[in-house]
């Protein structure tokens, strides 16, 4: 079986720190496309609907 939740959990986790990272002044540039890029792989991979709630506000 496919391992359904981990891209949430992981995903969400280091999304949560570069999004902190950016609030706070501290982030490189490039993890802006890095956030974004992640948001893509974890929307859609997931079993329920919480991980594409927490990559819809990036991608916007």
């Amino acid at each position: 079986m496919k391992a359904v939740c981990t891209p949430c959990r992981e995903g969400t986790g280091w999304m949560n720190k570069i999004m902190w990272r950016l609030v706070d002044g501290k982030a490189d540039p490039k993890e802006i496309d890095m956030l974004f890029e992640m948001s893509k792989q974890i929307e859609g991979h997931t079993i329920c609907a919480l991980a594409d709630g927490a990559a819809w506000p990036v991608q916007v």
